[in-house]
């Protein structure tokens, strides 16, 4: 609570003495504050009074006399403490140092570092989930901020420093507004970079403030997002595979087998609609659709399979003629080597039954009594004279047709058209066999897509046999020296006797063994591959039973109105076949067959589920800009100091920079100030800033805008 001294009053003939220096108190005592003061200098003879009364005093006539008529002392300031002058120094070298500029200097040095290690951490990576939705855009967007905010603060200091050093040398007065509207926006800056073009270092600045206009759409280039596949951490994805094919039918007396429905079925849909894929109608697990496989030189994993060949046998086709006229064709019975001109030993004929009957056909009712044989397959053997085949083969057929040429468009045009074709004959061999498939697998929106490395193909564990039908337990078996474990090659190591880790009994052609004393190495039982016995005799004799003397027939010779097997019409192609299109055919019978082998064998290749991500991509060249404006202001902000401090004014300026108030304790001198009282107008003002030359110089008033002449 402030209380008020008591006044002194009619304080008379105080001689007036020559002013002293005023006392300082001690530290930490204010000095009290005179509120309210009257002085008379008329003669009096009352004396000072401290209580109120009046003291009479007579003073030497040639003194005045000092009337004081009111004195109130307050002393309400005692209650508050001094200002600490440590922190007003603190203060002062914290401006006149520049420390907080430097600050910032390096606090946009550090979001330039943090934007980048964020960006390294993420690319090419999943995006992020992060709380409250943030997303790696919008923390891009506050680095980009807090590191824009950091540099127009350094450069506004910088021109605002380089104002005064400008002023330091006779300039156009209005360039002090051209320098101020530097630091408030980049059209100040443009208007700064025409109107100051020889001060480089604050035209510099000025460049860089325009320039920060675009670090804003630049940062969001930095990131670009795309649909990426990421691993799904707990999930396993598993595609079916197999060492052998042990149940594939039954025994129904001895030397004949029936093959089960699963199998049959396949082998139909093979030859008759197969898929565009073979691969589709494997069953898989991959929880997302999207899943991969490890793999070494594209090769994933093997399996036991069924492998084909197709040869070209139109070389081997003979003329029948009769009455020396061409009525047919025959392909003889390669298997045994027998004399080519004999047609008693034709594997099969094609072309006209009876001359007496050839010509038009009296009705298309029935086909039953047809005259024209249009294709007709037959079992043969895959190793006769003249063929050497690297393989041991399951079942092998040779089939020969009639074909249109291929000027003769049947397959668009009218099917009647093929009468008027002219035709020829053509032949080929197909063999199946066993073989270990090596394949480089995916799983890609839900559909497998598998392609095949490499085979090998199984042997006949009995050498001399000829084939599964004549010969009782006959199967086909292969050792390997090494197997493919998660997608890399592992040796398979061997033993010269049983143990539990190789059980395997294998000859010295590498297949399981025959006789009991045979010399033998015992392999692990993943190291073996084996078609067994009765499967294989199963799957021999349904093929029999599908491609051995089952033609197709036709009442006249048209090739698209034929009868008979419905699985040999897709192999004719309505008298179009050629050895590409017999090549997709016999694929598509190996691929369904194999489908079935792998998923009736309990092994699994094992990979890793994926799913569909959208993941960022660092295009680092938008990076430029805002990397090339930090560095650019650093230089700006140390080429400021150094040049401001060669200027004889930098010890009184050096912490004014933008300041308002240092034009107002040091602006134009007492000349100026009366020459443009009276210009009031902003548009006025800066017309005669125009035509007034001004110097920043020190004066006995402290530092003032001087005019001097123009040059």
């Amino acid at each position: 609570m402030t209380t008020e001294k008591p006044t002194t009053e009619h304080i008379e003939n105080a001689p007036v003495q020559e002013a002293r220096p005023k006392s300082t108190p001690a530290p930490g005592i204010e000095s009290p504050h005179i509120l309210s003061t009257s002085v008379s200098t008329e003669p009096s003879d009352t004396k000072l009074s401290i209580d109120g009364s009046k003291v009479d005093s007579k003073c030497d006539g040639s003194l005045p006399k000092v009337t004081v008529q009111s004195l109130t002392i307050d002393s309400s300031t005692n209650d508050h403490p001094q200002a600490p002058k440590r922190t007003t120094r603190m203060l002062k070298n914290f401006e006149e140092r520049w420390i907080f500029e430097t600050l910032c200097c390096l606090w946009a040095a550090f979001m330039l570092f943090a934007m980048i290690i964020t960006l390294v951490i993420h690319q090419e990576k999943s995006v992020p989930s992060w709380p409250y939705s943030i997303s790696i855009n919008s923390l891009i967007s506050v680095f980009t901020a807090l590191m824009k905010a950091a540099l127009m603060v350094i450069v506004a200091a910088a021109i605002s420093q380089l104002k005064w050093h400008w002023f330091s040398e006779p300039h156009s007065l209005a360039d002090l507004e051209h320098f101020d509207g530097a630091t408030r926006g980049p059209w100040g800056a443009c208007i700064l970079m025409l109107a100051a073009r020889k001060h480089y270092l604050a035209s510099f600045g000025a460049l860089i403030t325009i320039l920060a206009l675009a670090i804003d759409p630049f940062s969001q280039q930095i990131i670009q997002y795309y649909t990426c596949i990421e691993s799904v951490p707990g999930s396993v994805a598993s595609l079916p595979r197999t060492n052998n094919y042990t149940n594939g039918g039954f025994l129904s007396k001895p030397g004949f087998a029936e093959l089960d429905s699963i199998m049959a079925a396949a082998m139909y849909m093979g030859t008759i609609d197969p898929p565009m894929n073979p691969s589709s109608n494997i069953d898989f697990d991959c929880s997302t659709g999207n899943c991969t496989f490890p793999a070494i030189q594209n090769a994933t994993f093997s399996t036991l399979g069924i492998c084909y060949s197709v040869l070209d046998l139109a070389s081997h086709i003979r003329p029948n003629i009769t009455q020396n006229i061409t009525v047919g064709y025959w392909l003889p019975d390669l298997s045994w080597g027998m004399p080519a001109d004999n047609m008693s030993y034709a594997e099969a004929n094609v072309g006209q039954d009876n001359l007496a009957t050839s010509g038009p056909a009296q009705s298309l009712v029935t086909i039953a009594n047809s005259h024209w044989k249009m294709l007709q397959p037959k079992k043969a053997l895959e190793n006769g004279p003249g063929f050497t085949p690297d393989f041991d083969a399951l079942f092998t057929f040779d089939t020969i047709m009639l074909k249109v040429n291929s000027s003769c468009q049947v397959m668009d045009g009218d099917m009647h058209l093929s009468e008027s074709c002219e035709k020829h004959p053509w032949a080929f061999r197909a063999s199946l066999y066993p073989c270990i498939k090596t394949y480089q697998s995916t799983i890609l929106k839900s559909e497998p897509k598998e392609d095949l490395i490499s085979s090998s193909p199984l042997r006949r564990t009995n050498g001399s046999a000829i084939e599964v039908t004549t010969t009782a337990n006959l199967t086909y078996s292969l050792a390997t020296d090494r197997i493919l474990v998660n997608g890399s090659w592992q040796d398979c190591q061997t033993s010269d006797y049983f143990t539990d880790s190789t059980p395997v009994p294998i000859s010295v052609n590498k297949t399981l063994q025959l006789y009991p004393k045979e010399p033998t190495l015992w392999y692990p039982s993943e190291c073996v591959w084996m078609l067994d016995y009765v499967p294989a005799l199963a799957l021999n004799q349904f093929l029999s039973w599908m491609f051995d003397e089952s033609p197709l027939l036709a009442v006249t010779s048209n090739t698209v109105i034929t009868a008979g097997s419905i699985w040999l019409k897709p192999l004719y192609r309505n008298g179009t076949a050629d050895l590409d299109s017999v090549t997709e055919y016999i694929d598509g019978l190996a691929s369904a067959m194999t489908v079935v082998i792998r998923q009736r064998g309990s092994g699994r290749v094992l990979g890793t589920v994926q799913r569909s991500q959208t993941c960022i991509h660092v295009n680092w060249a938008w990076m430029s800009l805002p990397a090339g404006l930090v560095g650019l202001t650093i230089l700006l902000f140390a080429c400021t100091i150094l040049s401001c401090r060669r200027s004889s004014l930098w010890n009184s300026t050096r912490s004014w920079r933008c300041s308002s108030l240092a034009l107002l304790f040091h602006g134009c001198d007492d000349h100026m100030r009366q020459k443009m009282s009276k210009t009031v107008s902003n548009s006025e003002m800066m017309k005669a800033s125009e035509t007034m030359v001004v110097e920043l110089k020190r004066t006995p008033n402290g530092l003032r805008f001087l005019e001097r002449a123009n040059a």
